[in-house]
């Protein structure tokens, strides 16, 4: 059981690759970097059935997420009975995701 979880998983399709800046392909691993099938949401679901089972009553989770896929996210995380508020990066993008059992 946990008070605290906290991720930074991958979240890019591959289709979006030719779109990352060279240093980041050249020196992340692109296990770090990309999903497997192409839903950016893949690993946040995975997180999600894990949080249910295993966050403590008051326990939070923390993601990095895809500015492009944060609201979608949130709502996966609402439709699975959890509170959610995303956070901006320092660009103004909706980077950062927390959910709690609402």
């Amino acid at each position: 059981q946990f008070n605290y979880i906290i991720s930074n998983p991958p979240y890019i399709g591959l289709s979006e690759a030719d779109s990352l800046s060279a240093n980041v392909l050249e020196f992340e691993p692109h296990s770090a970097l990309f999903v497997t099938n192409n839903d950016p949401l893949q690993f946040y679901k995975a997180i999600a059935a894990f949080a249910a089972q295993h966050l403590l009553p008051g326990g939070q989770v923390f993601m990095e997420c895809h500015q492009q896929y944060a609201h979608a996210t949130a709502q996966y995380f609402l439709e699975k009975n959890f509170a959610t508020e995303l956070l901006k990066d320092m660009s103004g993008n909706n980077r950062m995701l927390r959910a709690w059992r609402a």
